[in-house]
């Protein structure tokens, strides 16, 4: 590490970050688990739960679960979640019913979140996904999407708009 990144990571603030993971989990060779000890190197904290029977999840169990690590997230720091693939959706469904403000994060990424056709005989209770934030609009957001993996184009979207 050059002595300019070495000053800048010395400085830095880093968030809490919240990595969620989806259908199967993430393994050891999995990305997520690759930016968690990237995460963890420089200095930032990271928490990586390990949601029930990740080839069968099932909502109810994973947002008791995902509500116990919101609830457990350190305070008066940036707060954020990456959540991967069905953790995205089990994210949407989180801020769905989301009433406590100290279950909020200051940011959320969506990482390759299912099309509404996706279905996993053994994932329950995911689908249909909720199509509003419980009559809460969302802070500024940016969304980037793609039709390939690995994303080679993208197309991004803000809110609002304008």
């Amino acid at each position: 590490m050059s002595s300019e990144s070495a000053d800048f990571f010395s400085r830095a603030e880093f968030p809490y970050v919240l990595l969620v993971h989806g259908h199967t989990g993430s393994g050891p060779g999995h990305w997520q688990s690759w930016l968690a000890g990237e995460v963890a190197r420089i200095g930032g904290v990271v928490d990586v739960p390990q949601f029930t029977e990740p080839d069968r999840p099932d909502l109810g169990v994973w947002l008791g679960e995902l509500r116990h690590h919101l609830e457990a997230a350190p305070d008066g720091g940036e707060r954020v979640v990456l959540a991967h693939s069905c953790g995205a959706l089990l994210w949407l469904h989180h801020a769905a019913r989301l009433a406590d403000a100290a279950l909020r994060f200051d940011r959320v990424l969506l990482v390759a979140p299912p099309g509404p056709r996706w279905h996993e005989p053994d994932v329950h209770g995911f689908n249909p996904v909720p199509r509003g934030s419980g009559g809460r609009r969302p802070g500024p957001s940016s969304w980037s999407a793609t039709t390939t993996r690995p994303a080679r184009w993208t197309r991004r979207w803000t809110w609002p708009p304008g």
